[in-house]
């Protein structure tokens, strides 16, 4: 058995490789891939889990991913090539559920994109969103379905946004006529206009 979390960690690049009006995501199956002036670090964060699952499972997973996370971090800042003062967060489904934990701890991303998520059920308090989202001080979006009966507005996803620590004018929600899944156009429009106002734009260049 292997536990997944999508999540990604978007870098602007210093010098844009081709001609490019801003940053550009192409999302399949809710992971996203480099394009035109932006670098998706992808991963899924998968970790296998041997026998019966243990108290503290849960716990451990969120620990192996930050320490992912930190190190994938790491890596991008040896690259000259990369802007090291312009790191985003984008995580889908489990991984907005991890990204609250995830983006409270590292200091080092700028922003976050946390789609279909929500408060959840009572965890454990080392892992409860609730003990995290209060922590969190960077620029967030919210991206959720109006119909996500997983996630619903009124208990899960509302209560979320007024937990997170972001100032008011650096945290927005946005609720879609859909369920759970986005659409890769919709969520588009809202990603790529946010990272260009928090970040900063792609230079763009002609070739």
């Amino acid at each position: 058995m292997a536990a997944r979390c999508r999540t990604l960690c978007l870098v602007q690049v210093r010098a844009p490789v081709r001609k490019c009006s801003g940053w550009f995501l192409i999302i399949s199956a809710g992971l996203a891939f480099y394009a035109g002036g932006a670098i998706a670090l992808n991963s899924t964060y998968e970790r296998a889990i041997h026998g019966e699952r243990g108290p503290n499972e849960e716990r451990d997973l969120r620990v192996a991913w930050s320490r992912d996370l930190g190190r994938a971090i790491d890596y991008l800042e040896t690259r000259p090539d990369i802007d090291r003062s312009r790191l985003a967060f984008y995580g889908i489904s489990d991984g907005g559920d991890a990204g609250v934990i995830l983006t409270a701890l590292e200091p080092r991303l700028k922003t976050s994109v946390l789609q279909a998520t929500g408060i959840g059920a009572a965890a454990a308090p080392e892992i409860d969103l609730v003990n995290y989202a209060p922590r969190i001080r960077i620029p967030t979006l919210m991206l959720n379905g109006r119909y996500d009966f997983g996630v619903p507005v009124e208990t899960a996803q509302n209560p979320l946004f007024a937990l997170l620590g972001s100032a008011p004018d650096q945290k927005s929600h946005r609720v879609y006529e859909t369920g759970h899944a986005l659409t890769i156009e919709g969520v588009r429009r809202e990603i790529l206009p946010w990272l260009d106002r928090v970040l900063g734009p792609v230079p763009t260049i002609n070739r």
